[in-house]
């Protein structure tokens, strides 16, 4: 049984209000341990401790942020084993993808190291010899950072490493289903070197946190990666103050599948992509267009690779696709699945609770085709094991469909047509576009979204760009 503690100014410690928070593992729906719930004096410590911190760590030697990123980094990697199994246990994530997880997450510390020591200024050519003009580039401030179940590791690593290496503090609020992970993160950094009060973590109520946080002078940014419903309540609290944010919310990727796609190959990307960590990812293609021609041929291939896919439990090594993260997750995916099939959808493979299993919130891998335009599941996005898919005549079909709905966090194309790949990437309105591969997130390349999908960007060569802010300096000699 796990037991989980508040992490305030370099101390792991209770909730003043001794307040407990149950986490349940998916899979066996069995509680697996308890973390504490912070209340109102916690959180107000947690910004003291944060203020103090980055009063120091702002003007911090650069060479050191890096040495405390890089060793995180390495440590990590030898923990890997140890912190993906937390995720399983926490998440629901089959072991392999949670290793994954954590090796992209050591990847982006190690990442933004080097760009701790990359943060440049600008000389300006002033109007007279006795006029020096430069820009410096300072740290933004106490930054409060909100993270998604999803991906537990990742997502917290890509907003810690960031602000630490631009020389912010951090508060970081993990969601509530996954909060073990988020502990063996900043036991990382601490044992790596991080001084105290740099990294906070406080766990329990979100509305309770963010809004205190946000609500507090000492807090200069947010960060989230979460539902767009939430990123619309955080926004607002930030716009009474005034303060920058940086949010990836929701997404409803689309992809359009050619006839000069190689269509074998491209069958199994998308298997491996929709039903990676169970269609629950921000970034998953959730509809498929396909281009008339070639359904029969593709749907045949798709539900061939469909069938090699093993549901159970991610701490079985065989498992390719474990639970659902909780219950709403799990009616959600039951509810798109009937409306789809109300709308004149058909189901080609799935679409109920997997019965091999008396406990867990086991869904089975999904596949409807043809609901009509009218079904929730074109809409509405899915962040479930349920793939909705339809055929068009021409790329220019296709491209309108695929932007019709209000989300832009990413898109996909399979083609082997080089013009066609140009005019999917392109004319798709997305933040990131993958062609002929739907894995495409990484520390070296920005991730962010267009529309309701958020703004600002995480990663790529410029992660610390949002956690910096431009001084000008004009001196007369």
């Amino acid at each position: 049984m796990k037991e989980g503690k508040l992490f305030i100014g370099g101390i792991w410690r209770d909730s003043r209000s001794a307040g407990k928070l149950t986490v349940i593992n998916p899979a066996t729906e069995e509680t697996i341990g308890y973390c504490a719930m912070a209340d109102t004096k916690d959180i107000d410590e947690a910004l003291v401790a944060a203020h103090e911190a980055w009063l120091l760590w702002r003007i911090s030697n650069p060479w050191d942020r890096t040495k405390v990123l890089r060793e995180t980094a390495r440590l990590l990697i030898e923990k890997k084993s140890e912190i993906a199994l937390t995720i399983s246990q926490e998440q629901g994530k089959p072991i392999a993808e949670a290793e994954a997880e954590i090796q992209g997450s050591a990847e982006i510390f190690d990442w933004c190291a080097d760009e701790a020591r990359r943060i440049f200024g600008e000389a300006i050519p002033a109007r007279s010899q006795d006029l020096r003009l430069w820009t410096i580039q300072s740290s933004v401030g106490p930054v409060a950072a909100f993270t998604a179940s999803n991906f537990p590791a990742l997502l917290a690593a890509r907003k810690m490493a960031s602000a630490i290496a631009a020389g912010c503090s951090v508060i970081l609020k993990p969601a509530e289903e996954t909060p073990f992970t988020a502990i063996a993160l900043v036991e990382t950094l601490m044992v790596a070197g991080l001084p105290a009060g740099v990294i906070n973590l406080l766990t329990g109520d979100p509305e309770l946190i963010s809004q205190r946080l946000i609500a507090s002078p000492i807090i200069h940014k947010i960060s989230l990666t979460g539902s767009v419903s939430v990123g619309q309540k955080l926004l607002k609290l930030a716009a009474d103050r005034v303060i920058p944010s940086t949010m990836e919310l929701g997404g409803h990727a689309a992809c359009i599948v050619t006839e000069k796609a190689n269509l074998k190959e491209a069958a199994k990307a998308v298997v491996k992509g929709k039903w990676r960590n169970n269609g629950q990812v921000c970034i998953a293609m959730s509809r498929l267009i396909v281009q008339e021609s070639i359904e029969k041929e593709f749907t045949d291939y798709l539900l061939a690779e469909l069938d090699e896919l093993k549901v159970g439990p991610a701490t079985d090594p065989s498992s390719t696709v474990g639970p659902l993260l909780n219950k709403r997750t799990l009616d959600r995916a039951l509810s798109l699945t009937k409306n789809a099939i109300d709308n004149g959808g058909k189901i080609l493979s799935g679409g109920q609770v997997d019965s091999n299993f008396s406990n867990g919130y086991f869904f089975t891998p999904t596949i409807v085709s043809d609901p009509g335009d009218d079904a929730d599941i074109w809409q509405m996005e899915p962040f479930a094991p349920v793939l909705p898919m339809k055929t068009y005549k021409t790329l220019d079909e296709a491209i309108i469909f695929a932007n019709s709905v209000p989300y832009g966090l990413a898109g996909y194309g399979f083609t082997t047509d080089l013009r066609e790949a140009m005019r999917i990437s392109a004319e798709l309105d997305v933040g990131m576009v993958g062609i002929n591969n739907l894995v495409i997130a990484t520390a070296e390349a920005p991730a962010g979204g267009v529309k309701i999908s958020g703004f600002g960007r995480e990663g790529g060569p410029n992660p610390l760009n949002d956690y910096l802010v431009t001084k000008y300096i004009n001196v007369r000699i």
